[in-house]
């Protein structure tokens, strides 16, 4: 069976684990991994991602980020950038 599933009843919440509040710019690379729509909420800004899509969405800059979703397993990757230089972080 398929570890990867969406749920129509329960939200799963990830908190990234780290302080933002010294960028210069954040984003996230979200992948859709299901056959339906994906909605999500990045602290409190919704998006939608279209069945086995990606996308980098670029987020306001915030000291830690929430991500709300109904799909188990979504792993975020967050790009950050300060003063020219950049990092990575998995979800």
């Amino acid at each position: 069976k398929n570890i990867i599933q969406n749920s129509n009843f329960r939200k799963y919440i990830y908190k990234v684990q780290h302080d933002f509040s010294t960028y210069d710019k954040v984003e996230a690379f979200i992948i859709n991994p299901l056959k339906e729509e994906l909605n999500l909420k990045i602290n409190q800004i919704s998006f939608k991602l279209k069945p086995y899509n990606s996308k980098i969405f670029n987020l306001q800059l915030s000291k830690t980020y929430k991500i709300k979703s109904n799909c188990l397993f979504l792993r975020p990757i967050f790009f950050v950038y300060k003063k020219g230089n950049f990092d990575t972080f998995h979800g």
